[in-house]
């Protein structure tokens, strides 16, 4: 049954989620090829596209995240705590991913 209340998405909130989503899956799925690549090729060349490629995943993953955490474009309470936390985690996590592949 769909989420009832103030907060129930309207069908625009909704099909935007569903093209998020698609654009995440695609991304999710290119990161795996590039994974791969770099693990069966350990080499430094393979290491930066892969650093992109976490970044572009990145950036769809926040967009979902955002639209499955906010009400109508807003976050508030201890979903919005989460939701930066998740992004500071995030961020950290692909710096930390950059600096080895630059390394």
């Amino acid at each position: 049954m769909p989420p009832q209340g103030t907060c129930a998405p309207t069908e625009e909130e909704a099909a935007d989620l569903r093209a998020a989503s698609q654009q995440l899956l695609l991304a999710a799925s290119a990161q795996v090829l590039g994974a791969t690549a770099a693990l069966l090729v350990p080499a430094p060349l393979f290491a930066a596209p892969g650093c992109l490629l976490g970044v572009l995943t990145a950036n769809r993953a926040d967009d979902v995240i955002w639209q499955l955490v906010a009400c109508h474009g807003h976050v508030h309470g201890a979903a919005s705590f989460h939701y930066w936390l998740f992004v500071v985690v995030m961020v950290v996590v692909l710096l930390v991913g950059l600096a080895v592949s630059l390394a």
